[in-house]
């Protein structure tokens, strides 16, 4: 009976072993896919010329906002609307926009022409 009860005990401690292994491998797969989602985000955002910052966020929360909103505070006090694409035009294509009736959807709420 002894033998029994060292050969359970040394089965026990194999599969805590395993189940520690698992779980490591487990944990390491979902950070990989994690790392994977982040890489694609950004390569969009890049594609889009959306502007991204990277902060340190191991801090306490409040530390975190703080710079967090200093990166994005030029953004904020300048423009309303970050993902509005703003193109320099000519004055003469500015005119032109205008005698074709060239409308656009202002932030107001109304059709504006271009000016």
């Amino acid at each position: 009976m002894g033998d029994e009860e060292e050969g359970d005990v040394a089965q026990d401690a194999e599969d805590a072993e395993t189940a520690k292994g698992r779980i490591g491998e487990m944990i390491e797969q979902q950070a990989n896919d994690a790392k994977d989602k982040i890489e694609g985000v950004k390569k969009v955002i890049q594609q889009e010329y959306i502007p991204f910052a990277h902060v340190n966020a191991s801090d306490k929360p409040r530390f975190v906002r703080n710079r967090i909103m200093k990166k994005i505070e030029r953004f904020t006090t300048l423009r309303k609307n970050l993902f509005e694409r703003v193109y320099p035009i000519k004055a003469q294509l500015a005119q032109k926009l205008i005698d074709a009736g060239y409308l656009h959807y202002s932030k107001f709420g109304k059709f504006c022409p271009v000016s």
